[in-house]
């Protein structure tokens, strides 16, 4: 996993300001041009590129704090439903908190062990992901017990279940129109 990068397809809107903030941009209004604008500015500047102002930890610590929390959570759920938009969520979450935590810059020994305490667990949840990508890339399916060679009515394992509830009421429909249509033709045939 490349910790460097941003991954702003994965981040929520008060992350995506936060990283357009630092880089010295006004941010936009709604999540899809902060994702947009995000993507122009990181093409411009690596994420050790970043404004020299620097950020309080009397704001960021408390921040950082609910957001390693969360990614707990995240990797918590994601151990037991095994939902792949968690995996996506909590990797971008995770550089996102990775790059957040070396940019502060603490002088008091409370914000120092705040910060090393979060480094430890952020180190931990580094240790999760590591695991459960590494699965992943070997071959254990990570996303549910279907063999990979399963299809159904256009179903593949790593599809939403109700995509293929959706599938089977096409295929279903298709079916009772080409009925419809084969008695038509067969009824208006000369016996």
């Amino acid at each position: 996993m490349d910790t460097r990068k941003v991954y702003y397809h994965s981040l929520l809107r008060d992350e995506l300001v936060y990283e357009v903030n630092i880089r010295a941009e006004t941010p936009e209004d709604t999540v899809d041009k902060l994702r947009k604008q995000l993507k122009k500015i990181c093409t411009d500047f690596s994420p050790d590129e970043i404004m020299d102002e620097e950020l309080k930890p009397s704001v960021e610590l408390p921040i950082i704090t609910e957001k390693v929390k969360e990614l707990q959570n995240i990797l918590e759920n994601f151990r037991r439903s095994r939902e792949r938009h968690q995996l996506t969520r909590a990797k971008a979450l995770y550089c996102h908190l990775t790059h957040r935590l070396d940019r502060l810059m603490c002088q008091e020994a409370v914000d120092l062990e705040i910060k090393s305490s979060l480094r430890q667990k952020l180190n931990s949840c580094y240790a999760t992901l590591e695991t459960v990508t590494t699965k992943k890339q070997d071959g254990e399916s990570s996303t549910s017990s279907i063999p990979e060679d399963v299809v159904v009515a256009g179903w593949r394992k790593n599809w939403f279940v109700l995509s293929m509830v959706k599938r089977v009421i096409q295929f279903y429909l298709a079916l009772s129109v080409i009925r419809e249509k084969h008695q038509k033709t067969s009824l208006a045939e000369p016996q």
